[in-house]
């Protein structure tokens, strides 16, 4: 039983995890311009932005008040609502990223019997390693 969840629960999360980034093709303009050493995995950012079209993932009130003072801090008046706007996607992104690793890390273990997945990781399938 568990393994159906766990199996249906990361299919889920990958087939919105690509509908997200193919959806957010549009904002790769968006992200082009930034800088790697600072804004690293760019290119995934795409999937925030469209994450944040979502109107319960809007970036709005006291969120966006915050991002865009501090955002006012690090670039100025001038870009504020951009770079706001770039972080919001960026820990978008970050997070359906990790919810889908944590998913796919969760199914193999499920499927190998893995204890850990420190376990998984290091090729141990099927030990006892508890962490």
């Amino acid at each position: 039983m568990m393994r159906s969840v766990a199996m249906i629960l990361g299919t889920i999360l990958a087939v919105l995890f690509l509908i997200q980034l193919f959806r957010g093709q549009k904002y790769e303009e968006l992200v082009e311009g930034l800088e790697e050493k600072d804004f690293p995995l760019k290119d995934i950012y795409t999937v925030g932005f469209s994450w944040a079209e979502l109107p319960p993932l809007r970036l709005r009130g006291v969120l966006f008040e915050r991002l865009e003072q501090q955002a006012k801090v690090l670039y100025g008046e001038m870009y504020a609502e951009y770079y706001a706007n770039v972080y919001y996607a960026m820990a978008l992104s970050f997070f359906s990223t990790l919810f889908l690793a944590l998913a796919a890390f969760w199914q193999a273990g499920r499927t190998t019997g893995t204890s850990s997945t420190l376990g998984y990781l290091s090729g141990d399938c099927g030990s006892d390693l508890r962490l």
